[in-house]
């Protein structure tokens, strides 16, 4: 059984559902270059919520469907972003060429004063300038880091989301599960 089968069983465990026969997923070449499984991982997300979806139009008295989801473009899916067309360009987000040249200091994992890591994501130029803001600090690893061990990762991940940036603290598998 292939890890984005594995995964899938898992997430319809979850929702107490076991795996039907009607949902399938291609294994392809992968298309992100990372050691992670997100390939699989969005492959099998995306089958999870359609077996769902599936089950909810046949109780509502629409036809049985089959759920079928290539690997290759689930991980297209978490990129879709990068790809978008905007008619009126005014509306447009900052490019992702934009957002990858606006690298900070202020992502990744990064250890704080209780010893624990928190995980900051800058996703785009506004997301560095509030994770900034709320580290107060100048955007050099030297500074970041030391704003980082004055407060908890638990005090971190509240403030992150305060103020609509990703950032979480890292938990346990143990920890993780109780959440």
């Amino acid at each position: 059984m292939s890890p984005a089968d594995q995964a899938l069983e898992m997430l319809l465990h979850l929702a107490a559902r076991p795996r039907p026969d009607f949902a399938s997923i291609e294994l392809q070449a992968p298309a992100l270059a990372t050691r992670f499984r997100a390939d699989e991982a969005a492959a099998a997300a995306i089958a999870a919520g359609g077996v769902i979806a599936a089950d909810i139009w046949e109780m509502r008295g629409g036809r049985a469907q089959r759920v079928a989801v290539a690997t290759r473009e689930a991980a297209a899916a978490l990129m879709s972003f990068a790809h978008q067309r905007f008619e009126d360009a005014s509306k447009a987000p900052e490019s992702f060429e934009v957002a990858l040249a606006s690298r900070t200091a202020a992502n990744g994992f990064l250890k704080a004063k209780d010893g624990r890591f928190v995980y900051l994501h800058q996703s785009f130029p506004e997301s560095t300038k509030k994770l900034m803001r709320i580290l107060a600090c100048e955007d050099t690893p030297e500074a970041v880091n030391a704003a980082m061990l004055t407060r908890d990762a638990m005090d971190w991940e509240h403030l992150a989301a305060d103020a609509g940036v990703c950032g979480a603290m890292c938990r346990s598998p143990e920890e993780w599960d109780a959440s």
